[in-house]
């Protein structure tokens, strides 16, 4: 879990038993196609842990819009009936990751 492509190079290398899974962030603010390839190219799932972006992150740490209110993302959304979310969760299962979202709040 969270392997960058370094220690997933490594981990293949020495490993017996070749991993099966890399859980990572990415969503289209983080979308880390090196290692998405890398680990695909490997016959790695890779599982997207926070597919709708680390809103807070982006928001309160770097004073970026969260890829969920994103201009461009909610005009597609708007285009294809869907909600922001709607569209960039698939936009991860169109690259072939796991999609885990969040549970709503309580």
């Amino acid at each position: 879990s969270n392997y960058d492509i370094f220690l997933t190079r490594d981990c293949l290398a020495y490993a017996k038993i070749k991993p099966a899974v890399n859980q990572i962030e990415t969503h289209p603010y983080f979308q880390r196609d090196s290692l998405v390839k890398f680990c695909q190219k490997h016959g790695i799932s890779v599982t997207a842990h926070t597919p709708l972006g680390g809103s807070t992150a982006n928001t309160e740490w770097f004073g970026s819009v969260s890829c969920l209110d994103d201009p461009v993302i909610k005009s597609l959304a708007e285009k294809y009936g869907k909600t922001p979310a709607q569209l960039v969760l698939r936009w991860g299962l169109q690259r072939n990751t796991v999609v885990i979202p969040p549970r709503p709040p309580r």
